[in-house]
């Protein structure tokens, strides 16, 4: 039993130890690896580490191959071509989650070669990698090096009144419609935009406020962006677009999802603040909605 548990320890080394030496292959590199190599350590970790290491390794090798040469592809498109399954690179998949590794470290690697790292030797020891699955922006980023696009309709963040300069189609969208609330997707997004000077920009979580908002003001209501719930990847594409000319006002329901989005917020954008949020406050937006109205009331409109 002992010498089979070995044959069986040596047969798993030797099997990890070549599907490493694909992978690096995939990625420009030398097959040979140095202990100390940084890029072999996150590869064992972060691609090879669900899964039969020879298969994990076979599957990556398929992807790559069908990799856009030119252009976008989009991500179920790729897969449904090379696993005749649309989900099956999915961030909710085991190999979708190794594959957007793979394409992250690959990117990595080739920016460091580029910034002088020896092609035949180890990129750095101590190579430093951020996990593209830790944010949606990540995710999409690894993708995107890839020429792969990740589903950008989907994505969408609400608002009411945001008035924007810039090449985007989001621009346009908004300039339609005044005073209805309008839907941006991830897409529309894409290019450039922002405000065309300083103004306050609030920032609610549930679109029974926008809805309100435009019912009592329409048109004459401040600008409201609704993340409905957690922001998605279009709500944090929008918020950083306006920064810095927007004076932001955050604010959530006042349970534990609602702080946290609050808190994660204000550490992504310090120079915004709280929008009738003080410490320690329970109260969900509807229960506030009187004040919260009377908020997004202009000014000038106040004065008439």
């Amino acid at each position: 039993m002992p010498a089979e548990r070995r044959r069986t320890r040596q047969t798993a080394a030797l099997e990890r130890a070549s599907a490493l030496g694909d992978l690096r292959q995939l990625m420009g590199l030398p097959v040979h690896v140095d202990p100390g190599d940084g890029v072999s350590a996150a590869i064992l970790r972060w691609v090879l580490r669900d899964g039969q290491p020879p298969q994990r390794a076979r599957e990556v090798s398929r992807v790559v191959q069908e990799l856009p040469r030119e252009g976008n592809l989009p991500l179920a498109a790729l897969a449904a071509a090379v696993f005749a399954d649309a989900h099956a690179l999915d961030r909710s998949r085991p190999l979708g989650r190794a594959m957007a590794r793979f394409l992250a470290l690959r990117a990595a690697v080739a920016d460091s070669i580029s910034g002088g790292a020896a092609r035949d030797s180890t990129v750095a020891p101590a190579f430093e990698f951020t996990d593209p699955l830790s944010t949606p922006a990540g995710w999409r980023a690894a993708w995107a090096s890839a020429g792969v696009t990740c589903d950008a309709v989907s994505s969408q963040v609400l608002v009411l009144n945001l008035s924007l300069v810039g090449d985007a189609p989001a621009v346009a969208i908004c300039g339609a419609c005044p005073g209805e609330p309008t839907w941006l997707t991830l897409r529309s997004l894409e290019g450039s935009f922002g405000l065309a000077s300083p103004q306050d920009v609030f920032v609610c979580e549930n679109p029974t406020i926008v809805e309100a908002a435009a019912a009592m003001s329409g048109a004459r209501s401040r600008t409201l962006v609704c993340t409905f719930g957690r922001p998605s990847a279009a709500a944090w594409a929008l918020l950083r677009g306006l920064v810095p000319a927007a004076r932001l006002h955050f604010r959530a329901d006042g349970d534990v999802t609602g702080w946290s989005i609050v808190e994660t917020f204000l550490t992504e954008f310090p120079q915004a603040t709280t929008w009738r949020m003080p410490p320690g406050m329970t109260a969900f937006e509807e229960e506030l909605l009187g004040d919260l109205l009377s908020d997004l009331v202009n000014e000038a409109d106040q004065t008439e």
